[in-house]
């Protein structure tokens, strides 16, 4: 039975409108959490710093500074890993350095959440809905875990493999030349952006084009196969471009032993959480640990409600009224399972957190499996979960910028054309990401012209900034090592790790720089070894907090 071209009409009102609707929440949604960032400029995430000082090195580097040349060099090669250092390049070109670091965290916070919901209307634009849910949801997933590591490359990537996906669905329907050699140019893109991105948003191609486009049209599946051969050479390239570095799964958290018992479900499902900014004992108000604190982390309350949503899920399956698409619901089984029993990292030698970014984009999977109606008690739960991460945001950011604005402060000591390595004491703080961790990178924007052998990104040969040579001594590495140390027990070896690489600067290095609490053992650990090796300030200036 046709439907008469008037209700026609008011469908398609009706869904365009939602679909505006959408966009308009979305932004409210996230309004809170920018404007925090905008008012606090200086906030940083845990890796933030380090991408910027790699930008702005980068910068100089091509502007011919002898400092910064005598120390690094530029790979222009297509390694992953450039989006987020020519975005901090352009960003540091263009803006004034806060206001780039600010930019920066907006990107990281807006991008993957406008890709996810553009994917969304993609895919599901025939479908009205009118309601909050989705917008919060995505919004949830945009203030992630991952976004206060700083993991910018990877962001961009997320939001980048969403884009992309929408464009394959664009071209499965459309079958216009022009999209597919966009999409091959595009899987190009995607994996100069971040490997992990690519590869997940590679995988749930694999599984969409398997389950839908081979099925439905076997021909335009294999023309969209074909877009990615180009990526696929790079691919395959990587290990050369990078030097060899071994790619290999490892596991660091997972007990493979002991999988019968519900202690290690536990530690897993909260290790792999991409979703909780603080820890799941802390409790913010009171700022103490206790159990009773994970009814005020969003996760519980997201949880809940995806529970809700599944069981609704179930019960339209049952009565055959499902709309859900089954090949968005084949991908999300696919991704979930490598989030939940997948490696921890590729290897040694590259990048960790690997479970809270493929979980992240199992969750953002999640909402193209929606049923077709929700109930309000799962908009209510998200509404509270909401406010909970809002909370924790707003939270984070003032306390994170206080911190960069005391390295500012002291950094502003440093002599231009110098090169600088950074001791630090990074001491837990109730969030998982630590911006203590690279907030020796601060100390790059103090002058001009400056080189630190504390920059993790070149000594990771999937970067596009490099060392030149490192010597014994002044490897990353090891200045993060001893920097991580906690316990007393420690500091006997800290010692010995000190001593080397003072030893090193001496003949390399021109300042050092200690950061922390002077009245912190590890502190006074460090100015009696400097007093002891009898340091010349005059060749080796000292800059202390």
């Amino acid at each position: 039975m046709a439907i008469p071209d008037r209700e026609v009409s008011v469908i398609e009102t009706t869904g365009s409108r939602s679909l505006r609707n959408s966009w308009f929440r979305l932004v409210i949604l996230l309004m809170p959490v920018s404007l925090a960032l905008i008012i606090y400029p200086d906030a940083i995430t845990q890796d933030g710093p380090a991408h910027l000082a790699s930008g702005k090195i980068a910068n100089e580097i091509i502007a011919g500074k002898p400092v910064v040349n005598s120390v690094y060099h530029l790979q222009l090669k297509p390694l992953p890993n450039w989006a987020g250092q020519a975005t901090a390049m352009l960003a540091l070109r263009l803006l004034p350095n806060q206001s780039a670091n600010c930019l920066l965290n907006l990107l990281g916070l807006w991008l993957p959440a406008l890709g996810l919901n553009w994917l969304i209307q993609n895919i599901r634009q025939k479908t009205s809905y009118d309601t909050w849910a989705r917008p919060l949801w995505i919004s949830l997933s945009a203030m992630n875990v991952v976004w206060i590591f700083g993991f910018t490359s990877f962001l961009i990537g997320l939001s980048f493999g969403w884009i992309m996906l929408g464009l394959v669905w664009r071209a499965f329907e459309s079958k216009s030349k022009s999209l597919f050699v966009l999409l091959t140019s595009g899987w190009c893109l995607l994996f100069l952006s971040h490997l992990v991105a690519y590869i997940l948003a590679g995988i749930i191609f694999g599984v969409l084009l398997a389950s839908h486009f081979l099925i439905h049209d076997t021909k335009t599946g294999l023309k969209l196969a074909a877009t990615t051969i180009p990526s696929l050479g790079l691919l395959g390239n990587y290990r050369r471009m990078t030097g060899e570095t071994n790619l290999e799964l490892i596991w660091e958290h997972l007990d493979w032993s002991n999988l019968a018992s519900l202690g290690t479900w536990a530690k897993q499902i909260g290790w792999i959480d991409p979703l909780s900014l603080a820890s799941k004992r802390w409790l913010p108000f009171l700022e103490k640990e206790t159990a009773w604190a994970i009814f005020f982390q969003p996760i519980l309350w997201t949880g809940i409600a995806a529970s809700l949503i599944l069981c609704r899920l179930l019960r339209e399956v049952i009565r055959g009224h499902t709309t859900t698409h089954f090949p968005s619901l084949m991908a999300l089984a696919a991704i979930s399972l490598i989030g939940i029993l997948g490696p921890d990292t590729l290897g040694k030698e590259q990048g960790h957190y690997l479970p809270q970014r493929v979980c992240l984009m199992a969750m953002g999977l999640f909402c193209l499996t929606w049923p077709s109606r929700l109930s309000p008690l799962i908009t209510q739960t998200l509404i509270l979960s909401w406010f909970m991460q809002v909370f924790h945001c707003i939270y984070f950011i003032p306390q994170s910028a206080r911190m960069a604005g005391e390295v500012r402060l002291i950094s502003r000591e440093i002599r231009t054309r110098s090169k600088v390595i950074a001791f630090f004491d990074a001491k837990p703080w109730p969030f998982r990401a630590n911006p203590q961790l690279h907030r020796d990178s601060l100390v790059v924007f103090a002058a001009d012209d400056i080189a630190s052998n504390n920059l993790y990104e070149a000594g990771h040969s999937y970067f596009p900034l490099q060392f030149k040579r490192q010597p014994e001594g002044l490897e990353p590495y090891r200045l993060e090592r001893v920097s991580l140390m906690r316990s007393n027990a420690d500091l006997s070896m800290r010692r010995e790790e000190i001593i080397l690489t003072l030893k090193s600067a001496m003949t390399y290095n021109d300042v050092v720089v200690i950061l922390g609490d002077p009245e912190s053992d590890f502190c006074k650990l460090v100015n009696d070894i400097i007093k002891e090796l009898n340091v010349d300030s005059s060749k080796l200036q000292v800059i202390r907090q």
